[in-house]
């Protein structure tokens, strides 16, 4: 099938025609002329700029239905994939799937579990027996995932809270400490540990620096065991003798 782009046409932009179409046009354009009838050729070209409007405004019709078509069939698809989605969830929490092991973000593995789940297709029972034990070992996966995740952030939870204790203990048995306050002697903040700052004294201090800090058991013990906020608190309490002894020899 040839197009040609043709430049009669009843509104100000061209339009496109068969390739057929505009050669028969043309043979009878010719004829017209060949006769010297000019009459009869304005007369057709009214014919055909008539003609052309039709179809021009039944196309923009059909356009708009197609359009609404498109429109109702892509809600429909969507209510679908929501629907398989919700059913896909009710089932894996049958089975004592945790939600939030439900979401996935990592690329190869989001993928796979949308081609699962986000699927316009309604879940049958043969089709959730087929994939139950693709999607086991999706989650399973996810799970060693997301476990690692939050074990990393409960490790950093517990480093900044036994850093802001010990540095909290260091200002207090300062010391220098009661002098610094009565004269303001206090520097820049600077960063003393893992996100942490705090102000650089002027008077230099008799403790260990955090380097020497890391390599106490009992110290480091608060935030590598997995304990809560709560006991990390309590576990700093119960060593705080033993701490105080470090930091002043």
């Amino acid at each position: 099938m040839h197009i040609k782009r043709t430049q009669w046409a009843v509104h100000k932009h061209s339009g496109y025609c068969l390739r057929t179409q505009r050669e028969e046009f043309q043979r009878v354009e010719d004829e017209f002329v060949r006769n010297n009838d000019n009459k009869g050729l304005d007369e057709w070209r009214l014919q055909q700029h008539q003609s052309w409007g039709i179809q021009c405004k039944d196309g923009k019709q059909l356009m708009v239905y197609l359009n609404s078509a498109t429109v109702s069939r892509l809600g429909e698809l969507n209510d679908l994939k929501s629907e398989r989605r919700e059913q896909i969830h009710e089932r894996l929490s049958a089975l004592g799937r945790e939600d939030q092991y439900l979401r996935f973000d990592r690329g190869n593995a989001e993928r796979q579990w949308n081609l699962l789940v986000g699927v316009s297709k309604p879940l049958t029972d043969r089709t959730w027996t087929n994939m139950l034990p693709k999607l086991t070992q999706l989650l399973e996966e996810n799970r060693a995932e997301i476990d690692k995740i939050h074990q990393r952030q409960h490790r950093c939870a517990r480093i900044l809270i036994a850093e802001d204790l010990l540095r909290q203990l260091r200002r207090d048995t300062h010391p220098y400490q009661s002098i610094i306050n009565a004269l303001q002697m206090e520097g820049p903040l600077i960063q003393t540990g893992f996100n942490s700052l705090e102000y650089r004294l002027i008077l230099p201090t008799p403790f260990p620096d955090n380097r020497v800090i890391r390599g106490w058991d009992f110290f480091t013990n608060l935030y590598e065991e997995e304990n809560s906020i709560e006991r990390v608190e309590e576990l700093f309490n119960e060593r705080q003798e033993t701490i105080c002894q470090e930091l002043l020899e």
